[in-house]
Parts: C-alpha cells; structure tokens; sequence
C-alpha cells in the first residue's frame, strides 16, 4: 500500500549559532560534525529523487534547521505550526513562503491566536493522526490538526519530557 507521494524536501543549512542549541544530556553541539551530517542528509534525498528545497543558515534563530516544526503537510495542504511556544514566527513565515511560491500547495493557518503546535509532534500512519500534547503543542493546537485534516481520526497523546536525561 502506498501512502501518499513525496515530491519536495525542505532543509535548512546549519548556522554557527546551533552550537548554542540546548541538548538533552547537556553536551554542546559539533557544528562542523551536524553540517556534515546535513549533506548527506541532502545527498540521500536528492538520491531518492526529491527537489531539495535548501533555505540558508539563520544565525539569529539556531533552530531555524528543525524545519519540520513549522509545517505540517498532507495530501497536499500544509497546517502552518507555531513552534516554540510560537517564538520561532521567522521560521515559519519562511517555510509559509516556501511551500506556497516554490511547493504551490496550500498552506492553513490556526484559527486562535492561542494554538500552540510543533510540526514534530504530529504523526501521521496514512489513515489516522496522533498529536504529542506537552511543553510546544496544546488542545488548541491539536483541534487546528484534526480541523486541517477532517477525513483522518485524530488522537491527543499526552507526553512528558521526564526520564529524557
């Protein structure tokens, strides 16, 4: 069974600044090392035959690389997020401009000004949809996802970011 078609990748260059970037167990990041790994990652996916949408490094938003925060995008339409409780709007207006000028699909924005959703707590298995609820994504947020998308159950999960370290 096939579940949908990729056609486009959106990537973002490392920026120095992502060496700044909070881990999990308190180490700071290899920036030469994730850079590396971020060309292999866009060598892999043109590989696989996919345009590579490259936006370029942002030193005043270090996150700026986990693109996949800011969108949520299913059988052409993408549900703009607003991650980091949304103080990453920068990033999203520039994945909002991408997908629509160089991916022309349609993008969806939240209704309330109080959604609060992370991209990466959205998982789709082809048929139904689960939304992580914590510390980026709120009931607000999750409803925004199942509104997006009516035809899809969709299912809160609660998550917790204790016993992480």
């Amino acid at each position: 069974m096939t579940i949908g078609k990729y056609t486009h990748a959106i990537v973002s260059r490392v920026p120095g600044s992502f060496q700044n970037v909070h881990t999990v167990d308190g180490t700071c990041i290899d920036t030469e090392k994730a850079r590396a790994q971020h060309r292999g990652l866009v060598t892999v996916l043109r590989g696989l035959g996919l345009d590579v949408l490259e936006l370029p490094p942002d030193e005043d938003s270090p996150v700026s690389v986990f693109v996949g925060d800011c969108a949520v995008v299913i059988n052409g339409v993408a549900l703009l997020c607003r991650p980091g409780s949304g103080s990453r709007k920068t990033d999203t207006d520039t994945v909002r401009a991408v997908l629509r000028k160089e991916v022309g699909i349609t993008v969806e924005e939240l209704d309330s000004a109080g959604s609060l959703i992370n991209g990466c707590d959205v998982l789709f298995t082809g048929s139904e949809m689960f939304v992580g609820m914590g510390e980026e994504t709120n009931t607000e947020g999750a409803l925004g996802v199942a509104n997006t998308w009516p035809e899809y159950p969709c299912t809160p999960v609660k998550v917790s970011r204790e016993g992480l370290c």
